[in-house]
């Protein structure tokens, strides 16, 4: 009986040397990956290589009385690389490897840090900063295997160790380590949308729902000019640097938002947004009109313009069901306004991603 013990205490003697020594190897792969990924985002645009990367801002101004504004700002930057996995395509697919978040309200802060597997997308470690406005800093560190398990944390609390407790749980970023991978997969996915027919509607108000389109439009844009002034800003910005494919010239997509509280629950609606993007020889710039209360895209305007041929420019006004009441443009692109409508979806579900969060 004793030797059957004794072999039982050696076999998990074994098994948890095996452990340590599975999760010490596991953890200096870690750090090895990390800096490479931190080697390669300080080469990110320089010595000839294109920039890629993908930067959010999101700016929520809230006054909470005349004397008291609290403005609440979050960027979010992630970095990728283009990659072909197999040679049966010729598509150059964008994997991104690391993600910061950087917040901060009333002299409170948090910065954070997620580094992904470059193939697999698993979350491989993330690091967590967050100082209050009384200068009080805690930090987290986590550790996973190759499959997203976590397998070591470490914290500090006034720059002293604190063993495992953390306020912030290492589910919250898994949670937010997979979201933000879904908002990095969508932006770059939207592209190139197909367009399909969709007959411009006569009515018998046409005359007066495209006046009031162009008096929303016109309220917009003072809006925007306010708000660019604002003590208490409501934006939000996207900037992806991309190269889609080595043999193509490297380009630069920017989106901007604009929006405002729709009720007392602290809702916002989006009433404008704005979408440009540079090709090397052409550019293509867009607009996007909203009824903020409704989420119903009422106008958009597109242009595109060659570096050595005229512009081309389209207009669709839209009724209160969205349909394409008047279409005005130098050529047909298949279907008015379908395509803008699908890209307008896509921008209003991303910001609502930001603004109004599920929880």
């Amino acid at each position: 009986m004793k030797k059957i013990l004794s072999l039982l205490v050696l076999l998990l003697f074994c098994s948890l040397m095996s452990s340590a020594q599975d999760k010490a190897k596991r953890i200096q792969e870690i750090r090895k990956a990390y800096a490479e990924a931190k080697k390669d985002i300080a080469e990110n645009g320089k010595n000839n290589n294109s920039r890629m990367d993908v930067r959010i801002n999101f700016n929520d101004g809230a006054e909470v009385d005349e004397d008291f504004i609290i403005n609440d700002e979050s960027e979010l930057n992630f970095y990728f690389k283009r990659m072909r996995l197999t040679t049966e395509t010729d598509l150059f697919d964008p994997h991104c490897y690391f993600v910061v978040e950087k917040w901060s309200a009333n002299g409170h802060s948090r910065y954070r840090e997620i580094l992904y597997d470059l193939i697999t997308g698993h979350l491989m470690f993330s690091y967590l900063k967050s100082e209050s406005h009384a200068g009080f800093v805690t930090e987290s560190r986590y550790y996973y295997d190759d499959v997203g398990n976590l397998i070591e944390e470490k914290h500090k609390a006034g720059g002293e160790d604190s063993g495992s407790g953390s306020p912030y749980s290492s589910g919250g970023d898994q949670t937010l380590a997979m979201k933000y991978m879904v908002i990095f997969d969508a932006l770059m996915q939207q592209k190139g949308v197909e367009a399909e027919n969709d007959v411009a509607l006569q009515t018998n108000d046409q005359a007066s729902r495209i006046k009031q389109i162009r008096s929303a439009y016109a309220d917009a844009k003072q809006k925007i000019a306010k708000d660019a002034k604002s003590a208490i800003p409501r934006n939000m910005q996207v900037v992806i640097h991309d190269q889609e494919d080595p043999d193509l010239p490297p380009q630069t997509d920017e989106q901007n938002f604009w929006y405002e509280r729709v009720n007392d629950e602290g809702e916002n609606g989006l009433y404008f947004m704005s979408s440009k993007c540079n090709l090397g020889d052409h550019s293509v710039y867009s607009e996007y009109l909203f009824d903020p209360k409704t989420s119903q895209l009422m106008f958009c305007f597109s242009q595109q313009a060659q570096n050595d041929g005229p512009a081309l420019e389209w207009r669709y006004y839209f009724d209160a069901k969205g349909q394409c009441i008047e279409a005005k443009g130098q050529a047909d692109r298949n279907g008015p306004g379908f395509a803008d409508k699908h890209a307008a979806a896509f921008y209003l579900e991303l910001f609502n991603g930001f603004a109004n969060p599920v929880e």
